[in-house]
């Protein structure tokens, strides 16, 4: 699918530090799917690449990947 070719083509592009056409692809991406947090994620690491730091830190809490994290350490800890 698009999104699919997208997705591995930004981290493609992450991997060779083109920061402003991986964002693109994330970009995209998240336009269509916005439930994505993976590419919520991948998106954020684009953004900090380009050292847009307070919006990589929006782009992270878009994840809501920090959310299942805080969840996971809670129910190991059980709290």
């Amino acid at each position: 699918s698009a999104s699919t070719i997208l997705f591995w083509r930004g981290t493609a592009y992450l991997g060779l530090k083109k920061y402003e056409d991986a964002f693109r692809d994330f970009q995209r991406i998240v336009e269509m799917f916005p439930k994505d947090g993976n590419s919520w994620c991948h998106r954020a690491l684009a953004l900090a690449g380009q050292k847009k730091f307070k919006e990589a830190l929006k782009s992270f809490d878009e994840s809501g990947l920090q959310a299942a994290v805080d969840r996971a350490v809670a129910t190991v800890l059980g709290e």
